[in-house]
């Protein structure tokens, strides 16, 4: 069974959704964690675990954003190709 094949522009699109998506819940968590609770003071076990929680999500968001970029990469060098 053959796969369909994908149109690169629509590969692209999907990437700049997702990158917008990822953007706002990113403002989102942060103004709640950072603005708003501020995390880092340190001063009981729940801001403790709030900045945890905080650094597994930047962390996480690294590495989503570097995948990501590969993606995109990708798929503009398969777009070159054909040209």
């Amino acid at each position: 069974m053959k796969l369909p094949k994908i149109n690169p522009m629509a590969e692209i699109y999907a990437q700049l959704i997702k990158v917008i998506l990822f953007l706002v819940f990113s403002c989102y968590i942060f103004w709640n964690y950072v603005v708003t609770r501020n995390a880092f003071d340190g001063s009981d076990f729940a801001t403790i675990v709030d900045g945890g929680i905080l650094a597994i999500y930047v962390g996480s968001m690294i590495i989503h954003f570097t995948l990501m970029l590969m993606t995109y990469l990708k798929a503009i060098s398969r777009m070159s190709r054909r040209l």
